[in-house]
This record gives structure tokens, sequence and C-alpha cells, in this order.
């Protein structure tokens, strides 16, 4: 019995020429872009669980994920878990702990104590899967 993969179909597709009537721009009214990210790496420390004003749970959390070049040095990214599950990964996570985390890319804005703005980009979390525990 052969295997067959799935048919992933394009969400648009480019103009051809002589067709570059606005019609045809991939992001129509109503439409929205595609923001997924999907990483894995491992905890660099163990989450940060607190509670907003407003009494949702809200987890940081910071992974080193490899290069294709092991001497090269990781990447690191910020990701933020909200509700029920910042509440499973501030339980469950420690250090080390490998995960693979899916989710869309977000950006912050703030200014910081000093008055200079600050900003950055980040994974707001909508899954996280628990791998490997790290080696003891």
């Amino acid at each position: 019995m052969s295997h067959r993969w799935p048919v992933r179909r394009r969400l648009w597709r480019p103009p051809i020429s002589g067709e570059g009537t606005a019609s045809h721009h991939p992001q129509q009214e109503g439409q929205h872009e595609l923001n997924s990210i999907q990483c894995i790496g491992n905890l660099t420390a163990a989450p940060e669980l607190r509670s907003t004003p407003a009494g949702k749970q809200v987890a940081t959390l910071r992974l080193a994920i490899d290069r294709r070049d092991r001497a090269a040095d990781p990447v690191y990214v910020d990701v933020t878990v909200w509700n029920g599950l910042a509440a499973v990964c501030g339980e469950h996570l420690a250090k080390g702990r490998r995960l693979a985390v899916t989710g869309r890319l977000g950006y912050r804005q703030w200014e910081a104590e000093d008055g200079s703005k600050r900003s950055k980009h980040e994974i707001v979390a909508q899954e996280v899967d628990f791998l490997a525990h790290p080696a003891s």
C-alpha cells in the first residue's frame, strides 16, 4: 500500500502577466495574512509565571534554538504563553527541557523606566509540546 502525502493548496496565486489589477492582490478585504511559526528548542530557564490585573495567567519562556551549523551560537527566542497552557508550563517545565512551540509572531512596544522606547518580537504560543527531558 503506497502512502499518499496530503496536497497543499496555495492560498493565492501571483497574477499572470497583464492581470495587474487590484482584485488579484493576495491581501483583499476580509482576508488575513498567514502568521504562523513553529520551532523546537531548549528552555534556557524555568518559565516565569505571573497573572495580569484581569486575572489571566501568562508565562514567559526563552528558547535556545540550535542552528544547522553546530559550531554557531544558538538563536534565542522569547515565547509568551497564556491562560491554562501558561499554568501547565509553569508547573511542569524546567531549564533544559526540549519543547516544540507552535504559534504566531507578535510584536510589542513599551517605554522603559528611563524613558527610552523599547520593542521586541516574540512568539505567542498556541501549542507547546513537551519533548525530551534534559540529560541528568
